[in-house]
């Protein structure tokens, strides 16, 4: 849930009945931070629940379509755990990833990290069919999300692990 200042430099502000996650902050012309949302985060689901889901989508990329983003990952000699979801529609006119990136804090965990889409496709919609070529998720998105994915690791966004850091999600 989101919590809105009683008073800013503006005037006051009332906290609306509901929560909202539409507005972060507002600042004047000059720059001045007129309002900023403070987020107080809740727990809505169990998060064994997340957990199984995470482990479902990480023998995606272990073991299925997502396969090639397997190790594509690292930072130094540790290899970043990914998980995640391939999908093409019918005809492949689009073609999509989904996946998560972890940070490694203390261990590689579910709650840390980066939800990335990648979504391949024509704005007219046309199919991405030609003779024997096929682009779907995994030839089409995925090879992008995968660059997402080190370009994160590159920038020093997913944290530091030892060398040889086990890719075990927590």
């Amino acid at each position: 849930t989101w919590s809105f200042p009683g008073e800013t430099e503006a005037g006051a502000v009332p906290t609306p009945s509901h929560a909202t996650q539409l507005i972060a902050e507002i600042r004047d012309r000059n720059g001045r931070i007129l309002y900023r949302a403070s987020p107080s985060p809740q727990p809505r689901a169990d998060p064994t629940a997340g957990r199984l889901m995470g482990d479902i989508l990480r023998n995606v990329v272990l073991w299925g379509t997502g396969r090639r983003a397997n190790g594509a990952v690292r930072i130094g000699s540790s290899v970043v755990p990914l998980a995640g979801k391939t999908g093409t529609t019918n005809g492949y006119r689009n073609a999509a990833f989904a996946g998560f990136v972890p940070r490694f804090e203390g261990g590689w965990e579910w709650a840390q990290g980066f939800t990335v889409v990648s979504y391949v496709g024509y704005d007219d919609n046309r199919s991405m069919r030609r003779k024997v070529v096929k682009i779907q998720g995994s030839n089409g998105a995925l090879p992008v999300w995968i660059g997402a994915a080190k370009a994160l690791a590159d920038a020093g966004l997913l944290g530091q692990p030892p060398s040889g850091a086990w890719a075990r999600m927590k």
